[in-house]
């Protein structure tokens, strides 16, 4: 008499199987697809980036403008300047650091960098790292078609590619 649990394994066990594990193509296919996967989030990813530094641009452009209203609602007039710093001394460092006057302009922190050659908070750059750039029509020397707003004053950011002349993606006030 035959044991009964080895004619159990004779049939259960059959040929040998081929597939013992993935072949280099199944690997190359989900490596590829894994890439595919990767390069789309991360574009997705730096699209929400550069959406959310277009939106705090835009705010911090709104809140200056307000200073700017506020200014001219005190003194009549907008700060005649084109110069960015001095319109932030104006707005903002002087009163602060004098603690007399109005601060029309609120800065969050960091959001002020040092100036090179005075060493003084009021370099105000966008959220790519471009000064933002203030201009008054009376005060501006360059050429005239360069304004936009000529009754008040134009106040815009660069925007991602920073630069201020390919205006398809700057943030304006206008």
């Amino acid at each position: 008499m035959q044991n009964p649990g080895v004619e159990e394994v004779r049939r259960s066990a059959g040929p040998p199987s081929r597939r013992v594990g993935f072949t280099v193509i199944e690997i190359l296919v989900v490596t590829a697809l894994m890439a595919i996967l990767a390069v789309v989030v991360v574009g997705v990813g730096r699209a929400a980036q550069n959406k959310a530094k277009r939106g705090n641009a835009e705010a911090a452009i709104k809140r200056v403008a307000m200073g700017l209203e506020a200014y001219r609602a005190e003194y009549g007039q907008y700060p005649e300047t084109d110069e960015t710093a001095e319109l932030i001394d104006w707005l903002y460092r002087i009163p602060f650091e004098e603690g007399e006057g109005l601060i029309f302009v609120e800065f969050k922190q960091g959001e002020l960098a040092e100036h090179p050659r005075t060493g003084e908070a009021n370099l105000w750059r966008d959220p790519w790292g471009t000064e933002y750039r203030y201009i008054h029509p009376e005060a501006y020397s360059g050429p005239k078609d360069d304004i936009h707003n000529p009754d008040s004053y134009d106040l815009y950011s660069a925007g991602p590619d920073t630069n201020f002349y390919s205006e398809a993606d700057n943030i304006t006030n206008w």
